[in-house]
């Protein structure tokens, strides 16, 4: 964790607001890489999945239906479709996810089976 540094103004006056500016500045820095740091990990899960569906198709799963954003938790789902799309609502994607994703970890197991 970093300590913010205060500049130090020469004839005083706005150090309080340089350092707020900095930390501010900062914390959106923070936010930024962890946002880029999720979708990394949403992005990474999303491959081992593809992977996970493309060895059932290649030993005779019939699995045309089922996409690896399907697997995703609610949460990164939501934020994965909100980097696809901007602008659709959480609503909107909860609506899609549960049904979808019921769907393809049924379909999984059961082809998994046959």
């Amino acid at each position: 964790k970093q300590v913010p540094q205060q500049v130090k103004a020469v004839g005083g006056g706005n150090e309080r607001g340089r350092d707020a500016n900095q930390n501010s500045t900062r914390s959106s820095d923070r936010g930024n890489k962890q946002k880029s740091k999720e979708m990394a990990r949403i992005t990474q899960s999303i491959q081992l999945y593809e992977q996970l569906l493309n060895f059932l198709k290649q030993h005779g799963a019939l699995l045309s239906s089922v996409r690896p954003e399907h697997f995703l938790s609610a949460e990164q789902f939501l934020r994965y479709q909100q980097s696809v799309q901007p602008g659709i609502s959480r609503r909107q994607v909860e609506k899609i996810f549960f049904p979808k994703s019921v769907e393809a970890w049924l379909t999984v197991i059961l082809q998994t089976i046959k």
